[in-house]
């Protein structure tokens, strides 16, 4: 009997084993997928570093940056190498020093000091030639010298000087013209050694004759007026032959004069301004009862040079004839300044 109640109470709560197996399946199920989920957030996260854990790829902020290098102010690359015209100094790349001796030329063609920029370079400035610089140990080209730094013809004249004479020149019909109002102020210029020959003569006779007198005057080349001059070191020698006919209208009637004067100076000589100062007392032909000049105006070109010579009142009375001279004595009242052109012979 009593078997028989458990196998009737055994089937009687079997349904509800099942059901309640039923429920602890679907309740295990859901536990199952919640810890799915879960387990796959873990492994989402599990990507994220941690502030206990970093990725693998991340750089240590403690360790030193790569270095930029070969700019300006920056190191050198590899040691030496830098971009551009820089250059590696003491371990960085710094712009090329410019302006000293065979450096090259800084900013606008500058240079330090008396150098000068040449090809992109700073150089010593040429020297030695006349007018330049003085060359190392105050030395100077040919027979220039150094005075007061700058190389210029030498002054030094010796006690006797040679007493130049200029090579002939050809006596020829070379202009002769008679101009009115002053002569020309000449500007002077550098002397070089060189020979000249007569070119042009100007005389400027305004002031030279009594206008209460002569009413008009004319100066002409007969054909053999000639010329020439020469410079060496610190001589010089001039010489002219003048071969003029000179006319006048006076009160009295025509008056015309042949003039025939050779002229000859020579010595040592400075420049001084516009100025060519030469004692030629010791060295010159120059008209009898009449003093030679102490200086010349003169005024250098283009292979050319010119002097403004002032023939005295004196001078032009000695060079005319004796039987004439009253005549001209009247007639002449000054100076006769005559300006001689001169180009360098080839």
């Amino acid at each position: 009997m009593l078997r028989t109640t458990a196998f009737l109470l055994f089937f009687a709560l079997m349904p509800l084993c099942l059901l309640a197996a039923g429920c602890l399946a679907t309740d295990d199920s859901g536990d199952h997928s919640h810890s799915t989920q879960e387990d796959a957030d873990n492994e989402f996260d599990s990507s994220i570093p941690t502030p206990d854990q970093g990725s693998e790829d991340e750089v240590d902020a403690s360790a030193d940056p790569a270095p930029v290098c070969g700019g300006q102010d920056q190191p050198c690359c590899d040691g030496s190498s830098c971009f551009g015209d820089l250059v590696c100094q003491d371990g960085y790349c710094t712009p090329p020093s410019c302006g000293d001796q065979d450096e090259p030329c800084c900013a606008g063609s500058s240079c330090n000091g008396d150098l000068v920029c040449q090809d992109g370079y700073c150089v010593p400035p040429p020297c030695g030639d006349l007018d330049e610089p003085c060359c190392a140990g105050s030395s100077c080209n040919g027979d220039l010298e150094c005075q007061d730094g700058f190389c210029a013809v030498a002054s030094g004249c010796p006690d006797e000087p040679a007493c130049i004479v200029p090579p002939s020149a050809t006596c020829s019909n070379i202009p002769v013209a008679t101009q009115t109002g002053l002569p020309p102020t000449l500007a002077g210029g550098t002397i070089s050694n060189q020979t000249y020959k007569l070119s042009r003569i100007d005389f400027y006779a305004d002031a030279t004759f009594n206008t209460l007198v002569v009413s008009s005057y004319s100066i002409v080349n007969n054909g053999n007026s000639c010329g020439s001059l020469e410079f060496s070191g610190p001589e010089w020698g001039f010489t002219a032959l003048l071969n003029l006919d000179l006319n006048l209208e006076t009160i009295v009637g025509p008056f015309a004069q042949a003039i025939v004067q050779e002229l000859y100076a020579a010595g040592c000589w400075t420049v001084e301004g516009n100025r060519l100062v030469s004692d030629i007392t010791q060295c010159s032909f120059w008209v009898e009862g009449a003093d030679p000049p102490d200086g010349l105006d003169f005024e250098t070109g283009n292979q050319s040079i010119k002097f403004l010579l002032i023939l005295t009142k004196e001078t032009i009375l000695a060079s005319v004839a004796e039987e004439d001279r009253w005549a001209a004595e009247m007639a002449i009242a000054g100076d006769l300044p005559v300006l001689f052109t001169f180009q360098a012979m080839q």
